[in-house]
């Protein structure tokens, strides 16, 4: 029960704080990092009770963002991607007067998802090894 309890209030930061503030077009990287600052703690907490081990992957789930954010920054310029792989993120762009970001948006979905690798490797998820 806890753990759905973690889940709303994961839907309850996407919802209420990281897609209106994405959508007003503030610095996506600061938004999820944040976002993600508000996620973590209180779902891993509530997943799996309070331990030295759950405080662990939650510090353990900060530096791998940490780390994944400065390789992602160095890989999208070393490499060059834009975020423009598809028609969506030209008409997203065309349409919102030019407010997105569309690298930033790029760099904001690679920690989103490193995020929900993270919550299931460091925690004994479905894809942890035992």
């Amino acid at each position: 029960m806890a753990s759905l309890i973690g889940l709303a209030i994961s839907f309850a930061v996407l919802f209420i704080y990281i897609l209106p503030r994405l959508g007003a077009g503030q610095e996506p990287l600061r938004v999820i990092l944040l976002g993600g600052a508000l996620i973590v703690p209180p779902s891993f907490y509530l997943a799996h009770g309070f331990s030295l081990k759950t405080t662990i992957a939650v510090l353990g789930t900060a530096l791998s963002l940490i780390l994944t954010v400065l390789l992602a920054l160095l890989l999208i310029r070393w490499i060059g991607l834009t975020g423009y792989a598809s028609e969506e993120a030209a008409f997203l762009q065309v349409q919102s007067s030019g407010i997105f970001n569309i690298r930033d948006l790029l760099m904001a979905g690679i920690v989103v998802g490193a995020l929900g690798i993270l919550d299931a490797d460091i925690t004994g998820g479905p894809h942890a090894s035992r």
